[in-house]
């Protein structure tokens, strides 16, 4: 009876141990990382252009950018918004194996409140997440001490399920982050330039026909 007692608890010390591994291992293989970039345009103008990001050269991998659904309150002013991201995806020779398609999918889901003056995007992948699982967000928020600028703080989530490769993996998809980072923030700079450049034309405009026209509406006084 004792022989048997000896060999239940040394196999419970053994399952015990083995249920401890796996949640290190687990723990291991996810990778997070957040990163603040403060704009020098106001949050309006950050949060107009960011729908006008892309197509841009800057990012020529990402091919479209569809919408899905919309839904807007007017009581309240908010907008929900959920979108399709189509990317070209580059990879190593040694990742090929597990993305065989070089077009990749994510669902980006959009939330405005101009009241509160905040602007959340989660954006997740569907394109092999069995393989990677590749989730981030973005807050934009007007600058704490300076309300002509703006906020952004950018998180990530890379849990990889490749056994043996799980660090390389998620290494690699970080690294793709930290540069697409850097590269989203050049994009959100043309987009707002370019957006203000149209209304600055916009108001020329209106401002040369107001002129125009002034006489006609002085002569039938």
């Amino acid at each position: 009876w004792n022989l048997e007692l000896g060999k239940e608890r040394k196999r419970e010390r053994v399952s015990g141990e083995k249920e401890r591994r796996r949640k290190r291992g687990k723990e291991r293989r996810m990778k997070l990382k957040t990163l603040t970039h403060v704009f020098d345009y106001e949050w309006e103008d950050v949060a107009s252009a960011s729908w006008r990001k892309y197509p841009t050269a800057c990012r020529p991998d990402i091919l479209s950018v569809d919408t899905v659904s919309r839904r807007f309150d007017p009581e309240t002013g908010k907008l929900w918004t959920v979108r399709l991201i189509t990317t070209s995806i580059s990879l190593p020779g040694w990742m090929k194996a597990f993305f065989s398609n070089p077009v990749a999918y994510s669902v980006e889901e959009c939330e405005v409140d101009p009241v509160q003056r905040t602007m959340l995007l989660r954006t997740r992948n569907i394109t092999a997440a069995d393989v990677t699982e590749v989730e981030e967000s973005c807050f934009y928020t007007p600058h704490a001490d300076d309300e002509g600028r703006t906020t952004l703080q950018q998180n990530v989530r890379i849990t990889a399920h490749v056994f043996g490769l799980a660090g390389r993996v998620e290494a690699l998809f970080l690294e793709k982050f930290e540069v697409n980072a850097i590269k989203g923030r050049e994009v959100m700079v043309d987009a707002v330039k370019r957006v203000q450049a149209e209304m600055d034309d916009f108001v020329a405009l209106y401002r040369l026909r107001m002129q125009q026209d002034a006489p006609f509406f002085m002569g039938a006084e």
